[in-house]
């Protein structure tokens, strides 16, 4: 059954004002969720509440079901999105209770009883529970799927560090493999693990999520970035050493690629060339299946599995790939797959003009980055031509 008529009008007429009130109701919401429920710090990024920045993804995501309440399906992809993100750190059917009532608090708190009256209340209370029914059972597929699946698990797992590789100046690989010596779940190109830890100096477990860039007979790999204030990324790097331990997730996520005989173009900034590359290895079985890796970063030192990516290269004649950096410098990628390998100059403007003539007509795209990269890249993906049904995002942070 779905929602009534009235609770449908009321959920959209609130939508533009809380287009307007988002900072606050972010920023009010969270204050209140952790003050009054500290362990649930334990299943989030704390470092993303200085800059409010899970605040703005939460009252995006309320904004977008206020406005979409009369056609879900509009909203299919963001709850898979979200519900493999729950699934992976662990979100319990009864937190739906303790989040539904402090959303109700706090929008109460932001707009005034005056606005935010009994009737209002009622309706945002149906949806938001009618929703919240909608990702219980979505999760719970998920979960018994999880647990079936050969070498499957649900819940945190202990792994030790079996080994660690620097990838480029900023990147390093660490590769994992479970203490209890287990088979481990096989992944798909794109999906990603959580990580939890216990820190000296934070009082409450801490929990990040990083692709899977790879596996190992008996593990899996992660390939990390070292960010200057990037509190668990600066622990990898310089703390963990070969034989600590951390507790790991199944794999989760539904950025993967899809089936059918359109060429594959695979576009990444940065660090989001890690889910691209699992992604390409997966494309290179298929070799009646052309695929396309663009990619753009600032200099070569800095571009991580280069020796992967050039492997790849050598070994797939339906594999080609066309690099920009925008600082020169020398690529790594060798030259007896320079045939399918255009090293653009770093002059080279990220412009539809500039990149519409590179990519094959009537393509599948999968884009990966930052978000002020992925939005760039999705307006230059319409302007091009590309139809939205053939076009899959992941953006790196929390407004995602």
């Amino acid at each position: 059954m779905g929602l009534s008529r009235m609770t449908i009008s009321t959920l959209k007429a609130c939508a533009p004002l809380l287009e307007n009130h988002k900072k606050a109701l972010g920023q009010t919401f969270y204050n209140r969720l952790f003050r009054e429920n500290p362990e649930l710090r334990n299943q989030f990024n704390m470092s993303n509440q200085r800059t409010n920045a899970q605040g703005s993804s939460l009252a995006n995501a309320v904004v977008a079901f206020c406005g979409n309440c009369d056609q879900l399906e509009a909203l299919g992809p963001t709850i898979a999105k979200v519900a493999n993100r729950h699934v992976s750190l662990e979100v319990t059917p009864d937190q739906y209770n303790v989040v539904g009532g402090t959303l109700l608090v706090s929008l109460e708190e932001v707009l005034g009883k005056d606005v935010f009256n009994a009737e209002v209340k009622e309706a945002v209370a149906e949806g938001y529970f009618f929703l919240a029914d909608i990702f219980k059972e979505e999760e719970a597929k998920m979960i018994a799927d999880r647990i079936s699946a050969q070498g499957g698990w649900h819940g945190w797992r202990r792994f030790q560090l079996a080994r660690k590789e620097p990838e480029s100046s900023l990147h390093t690989s660490f590769y994992f493999a479970p203490e209890d010596g287990d088979q481990t779940a096989r992944f798909a190109g794109g999906q990603y693990t959580s990580i939890r830890l216990q820190m000296e100096d934070v009082d409450h477990l801490v929990v990040r999520s990083y692709t899977l860039t790879g596996s190992t007979k008996d593990g899996y790999r992660i390939t990390v970035k070292r960010e200057d204030s990037g509190l668990v990324s600066q622990f990898l790097h310089d703390k963990m050493q070969v034989g600590d331990s951390l507790e790991l997730s199944a794999p989760a996520g539904e950025f993967t690629l899809r089936k059918g005989p359109q060429p594959r173009v695979l576009i990444g900034g940065g660090t989001g060339i890690t889910p691209l590359m699992s992604m390409l290895r997966e494309a290179a079985q298929e070799p009646s299946t052309p695929a396309f890796l663009l990619y753009r970063a600032h200099h070569p030192l800095v571009h991580p599995l280069q020796d992967e990516l050039a492997h790849l290269l050598n070994s797939n004649q339906h594999i080609t790939c066309a690099v920009n950096y925008t600082l020169e410098g020398e690529s790594q990628l060798p030259s007896s797959s320079s045939s399918r390998v255009t090293l653009l100059p770093p002059s080279t403007p990220w412009t539809a003009d500039a990149i519409g003539p590179l990519l094959p007509t009537g393509c599948q795209a999968y884009l990966c980055g930052p978000s002020s990269f992925t939005a760039t890249t999705l307006d230059l993906l319409q302007q091009v031509g590309l139809k939205q049904d053939n076009i899959f995002y992941e953006c790196f942070g929390p407004e995602t």
